[in-house]
């Protein structure tokens, strides 16, 4: 084990036998610790000592002795005649870390006061090595450091704040001399941190309008007396870019929480990372709920991975995969295209997959539906053609009221056959404009119309298709009597033109004839009412052109209330108000869906018959449009939630 070096010790006094003395007792400790450094101090900094022994005569040492001991860190230590009362007081204001009387000094007394003297010695050395170790830190500190008093004025300023500065600021009040404020700032907690807290947070200078972060916390200073000690950071450039982050996290956001569609983050074992809320609403769960759970249990209830995972597959391939899977959902069987994209981590390798969710179970419904319509309308056609064609070539080449007859059933074959192409020309536009609006928001609109939609074009189609039956039979009987006829005139007997008569008379040909007139003007104007619900079904359902342009406003309201007749006729009477208005220039489509949200929500609202008044009119350069109702109202409590988005009580 190394031994210490011996610690020099200076001796101030004029007493030369005292110091012989002195010297001796010096001698006398063991171990060689302590030397007597030779030499006195002429002013100065002491070089060459480390522990002080000064003889305290009445007015103690010299003040210039004792300051610079203590700023370089020598312990003293005082040796008077006799202690006297009051001693301690001076001992303590001459800065001194022990006291001895001449009489009693002794070489044990002697060591124990030194090696007191060179414990302190030890600890002023290391504190001052943690000063300057504390000082390089605070020096190499690449932000601004500050202490202020109670009073706000500044005791202390690093350098790097005074080349900001461009001055020394100690003694100014701290928002004056760093921002530029006549008041305290206002984000300062000074009176919060004097009392003991610590505070971090971020600000922005109100002189340069950077961006620091600011940590404060109470310093208690000598005396102890409390001050604020302040360390500032530059961030302005972590700052903006952490803005701008910040931003473009929350539009991502406001997309995937948006966007008509589910959403989710699977990791490579099949555990829920995120859900977007469109996903929540159609499992009917939360985010929380299913975070870190199996995606095939908490989204289809199943117990093992859905065979055919397009996840799985995304994965170990590396590229998208979509498929279309008939699932299980809260309950519900629902049909849903999942598009899969793998996800990759910062090592390039795969760490789960995204998966976007398209819930098309009304689209295969409603397809479904207008397949097998398609299919009925076409086999009546291919009837009544064939039936018309069968017809058409039984009646070439008779006589002249045949001919007529022929050409007057050639022109309602050709008007029938121009209500089939309306027909067909409306449903395919029907069908068209329905593939449209499934994917808008007016889907779940038109699926609930489609069956007083369907009930408005029954009625007429209904006596169209019994006037074909009835002119079916007629043109039976006719061919009957054609038959007969041309039988008779070949046999050639003198009798058969009273014999064409009787048989006319039974087969009702002349009422016949009156009688095709009217079922042709009925059908004709069955086809005209199921034409007029069509271009109303078309004018509702057109595709949103998102443009605006001038619209007739009470054209809409009428265009709508025929689309809604069979939802409202039952429920409520109907009063329509429609003043004179002019052209508005708008968008018609977006506008008559909210007429059509309007008028459904009032018929729901009724419980039985009741009445729904529809006004317009113009007052100065407004047009105003009410829809109103005396039904069962909207709940008070509910009223502040009426433009929520996705807020509903069906």
């Amino acid at each position: 084990m190394n031994q210490e070096p011996a610690l020099r010790v200076m001796l101030a006094t004029a007493d030369a036998l005292f110091a012989e003395q002195v010297a001796a007792l010096l001698a006398a400790i063991p171990g060689e610790r302590f030397v007597l450094a030779r030499g006195e101090w002429s002013g100065g900094e002491p070089a060459g000592i480390d522990i002080a022994l000064v003889d305290f005569d009445a007015d103690g040492p010299p003040a210039q002795l004792r300051e610079a001991l203590e700023a370089a860190g020598i312990p003293l230590i005082l040796l008077t005649a006799a202690a006297a009362s009051g001693q301690e007081r001076q001992l303590v204001e001459a800065g001194a870390v022990d006291l001895v009387e001449k009489s009693k000094l002794t070489a044990g007394v002697l060591e124990r006061v030194l090696q007191h003297a060179g414990r302190v010695l030890r600890a002023n050395r290391r504190i001052r090595q943690r000063e300057q170790q504390l000082a390089a830190i605070i020096e190499a500190f690449d932000g601004y450091i500050y202490i202020c008093s109670p009073a706000r004025r500044l005791t202390y300023m690093n350098d790097r704040l005074r080349r900001r500065t461009g001055r020394n600021a100690v003694g100014e009040l701290c928002h004056q001399a760093l921002h530029g404020l006549e008041e305290p700032c206002p984000w300062c907690e000074h009176e919060r941190i004097l009392g003991g807290e610590t505070l971090r947070r971020e600000v922005q200078g109100a002189r340069d309008e950077r961006w620091y972060f600011v940590v404060d916390t109470p310093f208690a200073g000598e005396g102890g007396e409390v001050s604020r000690l302040a360390m500032m950071q530059d961030i302005t450039e972590r700052t903006l870019a952490g803005i701008g982050l910040r931003q473009s996290e929350e539009r991502y956001r406001s997309l995937v929480e948006n966007i008509n569609l589910g959403i989710a983050m699977i990791d490579t074992q099949g555990r829920v990372v995120m859900i977007n809320s469109g996903l929540g609403r159609l499992i009917g769960r939360s985010a929380g709920e299913v975070f870190g759970r199996p995606c095939h249990e908490v989204f289809w209830g199943e117990a093992q991975v859905c065979a055919g995972c397009p996840g799985e597959e995304a994965m170990a391939s590396g590229r998208a995969v979509c498929a279309e899977m008939e699932k299980k959902v809260a309950g519900r069987r629902r049909y849903l295209r999942i598009q899969a994209f793998p996800s990759f981590g910062e090592t390039g390798s795969p760490n789960g997959f995204i998966a976007v969710i398209d819930d098309f179970t009304e689209r295969r419904r409603a397809e479904v539906a207008l397949q097998k319509l398609n299919a009925n309308l076409e086999r009546i056609v291919a009837q009544r053609t064939s039936d018309l064609q069968r017809v058409n070539h039984s009646l070439v080449d008779e006589i002249a009221e045949r001919r007529q007859l022929e050409e007057a059933l050639r022109q309602d074959k050709e008007q029938l056959e121009t209500a089939q192409r309306e027909l067909a020309r409306a449903y395919s536009e029907l069908k068209a404009t329905q593939a449209r609006i499934l994917q808008q928001e007016k889907m779940a609109s038109i699926g609930q119309l489609a069956a007083g939609v369907a009930h408005e074009i029954n009625n007429p189609m209904g006596f169209i298709g019994s006037n074909l039956n009835t002119l079916q039979k007629y043109f039976s009987r006719l061919g009957e009597f054609l038959a007969a006829q041309g039988e008779l005139l070949a046999r050639g007997e003198g009798g058969a033109p009273s014999q064409l008569v009787e048989l006319r008379r039974q087969l009702k040909v002349d009422y016949i004839l009156g009688d095709v007139g009217d079922l042709i003007s009925e059908s004709l104007d069955g086809a005209d009412r199921v034409k007029k619900i069509v271009q109303d079904l078309k004018t509702f359902s057109r595709r949103d052109e998102g443009e605006c342009r001038p619209a007739d406003l009470n054209a809409c309201l009428v265009s709508t209330i025929n689309v809604l007749w069979n939802e409202i006729k039952y429920k409520a009477t109907l009063e329509k108000e429609l003043g004179e208005i002019p052209l508005v220039r708008c968008n018609p489509q977006q506008l008559t869906q909210v007429f059509m949200n309007l008028l459904v929500n009032a018929a729901q609202a009724i419980d039985k018959q009741g009445v729904i008044r529809v006004r317009s009119s113009c007052q100065g350069n407004r047009v105003q449009i009410a829809i109103s109702d005396n039904g069962c109202g909207i709940p008070a409590e509910l009223l502040p939630r009426l433009f929520e988005p996705f807020f509903t009580t069906k």
